[in-house]
């Protein structure tokens, strides 16, 4: 299954962040997870090209984004970050990080132990 998520693992990933927001972590790439047709559907329908006004601005930018989605109606959504969250510029809040460490202490740490390290 390695080999499926190297193939194509940023489009997968961005299908996965447009599906479903909130939980884009590491549930999502089980195994099963990654064999879901639809979710690879859509990995395959995902096109990333460069900005050239991004790259224009240059190195202080270089974790910029623009996302333009277009729907089968034909409306299309757009959305820009400067920064990505988490990066110095856009910093995530203390409960954020609590939350995403224990979620992710879950698999891999008794929870006594991942209680240690959180606090």
């Amino acid at each position: 299954m390695q080999e499926q998520i190297d193939g194509c693992h940023m489009f997968y990933e961005r299908g996965i962040v447009i599906e479903e927001p909130a939980v884009a972590d590491v549930e999502q790439f089980t195994d099963a997870a990654v064999a879901d047709p639809k979710r690879m559907a859509l990995a395959e329908k995902i096109e990333v090209r460069p900005d050239p006004a991004i790259t224009a601005k240059g190195a202080p930018y270089r974790h910029a984004v623009r996302v333009e989605v277009q729907l089968s109606g034909g409306a299309r959504l757009e959305c820009a970050k400067q920064a990505p969250r988490g990066s110095e510029r856009n910093f995530a809040a203390p409960a954020d990080i609590i939350a995403k460490f224990e979620k992710l202490a879950a698999h891999g740490l008794p929870p006594a132990r991942a209680a240690e390290l959180r606090d």
